[in-house]
């Protein structure tokens, strides 16, 4: 099982989107190098919080990836709880898939697969369009963070093989 983590791009309050946070120029180009970095990836699930700031960061990757819908999922809510986010990561059963949600979560559940076994090599980021690419398998779980991508940036592999930065059986 291959799980993106992917926390929503810069986004501000916008008096003409109301009061939910809409993605800045900066946050819809951070959106558009997150949808070149996964091209071609074997992601098969594009799950969201329903947060328009989430939406729209996932938007141009689901557009790029024809038959691709998003499943809008309140239990990746911002200020949700673990079991709910749990409960979702459940519901994958082997699918690649791509979770977009908040700052609060994702740590929260890297948590989760670090008392699982995981050994981060280092404390969780979570910086805004940035994404954890966390990897279950028969030799247990291993975890690698990309950095949000920057503009003609040549984007690092992303097959199961690059998922090697920390690993729960000690390598």
């Amino acid at each position: 099982m291959i799980i993106y983590l992917l926390r929503h791009a810069m986004a501000e309050f916008s008096e003409h989107a109301g009061s939910e946070p809409v993605l800045t120029a900066a946050g819809r180009e951070q959106a558009e190098q997150l949808a070149i970095r996964l091209r071609g990836s074997d992601i098969r699930r594009f799950l969201s919080s329903p947060a328009r700031r989430c939406l729209e960061t996932l938007t141009p990757l689901v557009e790029a990836t024809p038959g691709a819908e998003i499943e809008s999922d309140p239990r990746l809510l911002e200020g949700s709880t673990l079991s709910g986010i749990l409960d979702v990561v459940e519901s994958l059963e082997e699918e690649p898939s791509i979770l977009c949600s908040h700052g609060d979560l994702i740590p929260e559940l890297l948590g989760h697969f670090q008392r699982s076994g995981l050994t981060l090599l280092e404390t969780p980021r979570c910086q805004k369009a940035s994404l954890w690419i966390v990897k279950r398998s028969n030799r247990g779980w291993s975890a690698r963070y990309l950095p949000p991508s920057q503009r003609d940036e040549p984007p690092p592999p992303l097959r199961a093989s690059a998922v090697s930065t920390c690993r729960a059986d000690g390598g």
